[in-house]
């Protein structure tokens, strides 16, 4: 999912309302706040969240230890990750224990996940299934108190040519295709509530389920189901929106309910105090690490503010006037051709970082375009690729720092974009060197 749709969709985000499910809270005598399709609601442990979130699903309009929640026929389904999970394997074993399974699933009908399940999930997990496929199957033993059905989900995958099963994937895996098996049948609910929607999953898949979740509550739909999901993550605090989150916190009163900020982060231990400050010779370079650390390390941008410059020079002259303070750091980020320029000054390499490549950032992309040209133009889906072809070979003796203008001028497509399709082909044949570099800056900024 491109960073450019993601924008798009949290646009449309502050403009949907919900005609049904959870509208807004009140409380403190005439103070209200209102809910949106897709919402978060932090705080630390013992805030009263899952007891929010389950009164939230009793359904009605709810008064809870001082807030009022005003709901609009809502009808709710409230899950929460783990117990889900350990449920659906604890059933698949009372089935394994009790005889042939195999049979047991010929009796029922698969619903195998269409092309945007499909995607949904390999985006979350970075993954290749190429085949999934959902069974509902009544359950052996007692009731799925959280989901209050009295059937399980059963999956069998298949991904790299292995066929797997509920019972071979991994938690992360069987949680991730559950919950987008179920946002693909969510019709019949006004509200769905997630507890700890960050469960089993990494940094980067906590973001990208949050880009999905994002997705489905205001891509247009019949009846867009409202998704308000509890969380402790600053990656889906950070890709769901403060705008549209709340935090929670137990007051002597009461329970305090407020719009969210940054400063959550520090209240749940995820301090944001650390302020650095990472230097770059131009916009490209800088442009180039924003996409590179969005995919290796997400909410890099908590505590980390980018800068481009003009040069080595200017960045070794204001890092000489600015000195660090505390743990506030000045970083240096080079372009990689710097090693065959002008190599680190002596002590440069405490506060410097080198780009992943041998070439300045533009050199490295504009070589995967010609390296790779059909991977590029596949970027352009249904675009005149013929057009785009000649371009290419028009600008193919341009000076680099005017390559994307120029590409730009002749087929009408605007120059950022065009770096970020190159950048995302360039990410895919030098994954590892982008994986060391998002290592080297982790270390240096600790």
């Amino acid at each position: 999912m491109k960073l450019a749709k993601v924008g798009d969709y949290k646009r449309k985000l502050s403009n949907a309302m919900p005609r049904r499910g959870i509208l807004h809270v009140e409380f403190s005598g005439s103070k209200k706040l209102r809910f949106y399709l897709l919402n978060s609601v932090c705080g630390l442990n013992g805030s009263g969240k899952t007891r929010f979130l389950k009164a939230i699903a009793e359904g009605g309009n709810v008064e809870f230890e001082g807030i009022s929640v005003v709901q609009e026929g809502a009808k709710t389904l409230y899950i929460n990750p783990s117990l889900w999970v350990n449920e659906s394997l604890l059933e698949c074993n009372n089935y394994k224990s009790a005889g042939d399974f195999k049979e047991v699933l010929d009796s029922y009908d698969p619903i195998a996940f269409d092309a945007e399940s499909m995607g949904d999930v390999n985006y979350i997990l970075q993954s290749g299934f190429k085949h999934i496929e959902l069974y509902s199957i009544e359950k052996l033993g007692g009731k799925v108190e959280e989901r209050g059905a009295d059937n399980f989900s059963y999956c069998l995958a298949s991904k790299a040519g292995v066929e797997l099963s509920s019972l071979s994937l991994s938690h992360g895996e069987l949680y991730v295709i559950l919950l987008v098996g179920l946002l693909s049948n969510l019709d019949e609910y006004d509200a769905l509530l997630i507890d700890e929607a960050e469960a089993f999953l990494s940094p980067v898949a906590q973001t990208r389920l949050a880009n999905v979740l994002l997705k489905r509550s205001v891509e247009p739909r019949e009846g867009n189901t409202q998704i308000i999901v509890a969380t402790h993550s600053p990656f889906m605090l950070d890709a769901i929106g403060y705008e549209n989150s709340f935090t929670m916190e137990r007051a002597v009163s009461g329970l305090k309910f407020d719009s969210a900020n940054k400063k959550i982060l520090d209240t749940i231990g995820l301090s944001t105090s650390i302020q650095n400050v990472l230097l770059f010779e131009d916009s490209k370079a800088k442009r180039l690490t924003e996409y590179l650390l969005d995919r290796c390390l997400p909410a890099w941008q908590h505590a980390n503010i980018a800068i481009a410059l003009g040069g080595e020079s200017d960045m070794r002259s204001v890092k000489s006037m600015v000195s660090d303070a505390g743990k506030n750091k000045i970083i240096l980020v080079f372009d990689a051709d710097i090693a065959s320029k002008s190599p680190l000054r002596k002590g440069e390499g405490e506060y410097s970082l080198l780009l992943p490549g041998t070439l300045s950032p533009e050199e490295e992309l504009i070589g995967i375009i010609k390296e790779k040209p059909l991977e590029f133009m596949r970027q352009f889906g249904k675009y005149d690729k013929a057009r785009l072809d000649v371009a290419l070979s028009n600008c193919d003796a341009i000076d680099h720092h005017d390559f994307f203008c120029e590409l730009s001028k002749q087929v009408n497509i605007n120059e950022f974009e065009l770096f970020r399709k190159a950048f995302d082909v360039w990410f895919e044949f030098n994954k590892d060197d982008c994986e060391r570099f998002a290592r080297e800056f982790s270390s240096l900024i600790v």
